[in-house]
C-alpha cells in the first residue's frame, strides 16, 4: 500500500514538473500596438453609447426604475 502511494507521489511528482513556470522569453515574437478595424490605435478609455432615441442604452441601466422610491417599475412609453 505505501508502495502505491510513493509511485503515485512520484508520478504526480513527474506530470507537474512539465507544467513549470518557465521563461518563455526566446518563444517570444514582437508585436505592434493593438488597432482597431479603422486603424486607430486602442485606448484604454471605454466610452458608453447613450441613445434613448434610438434604443441604444448601455447595460446595465436604471431607467425602468427611475423616478420611484418603492422600486415600482416606470418602463418609458
Amino acid at each position: 500500500m505505501r508502495l502505491k502511494y510513493l509511485i503515485l507521489t512520484l508520478l504526480s511528482i513527474a506530470l507537474l514538473q512539465a507544467c513549470s513556470s518557465s521563461s518563455n522569453a526566446p518563444r517570444a515574437v514582437e508585436t505592434g500596438p493593438a488597432t482597431n478595424p479603422g486603424g486607430t490605435p486602442v485606448t484604454a478609455v471605454i466610452t458608453a453609447r447613450f441613445a434613448p432615441a434610438d434604443g441604444i442604452l448601455p447595460f446595465p441601466t436604471n431607467l425602468i426604475l427611475s423616478g420611484t422610491t418603492d422600486l415600482t417599475l416606470n418602463p418609458p412609453v
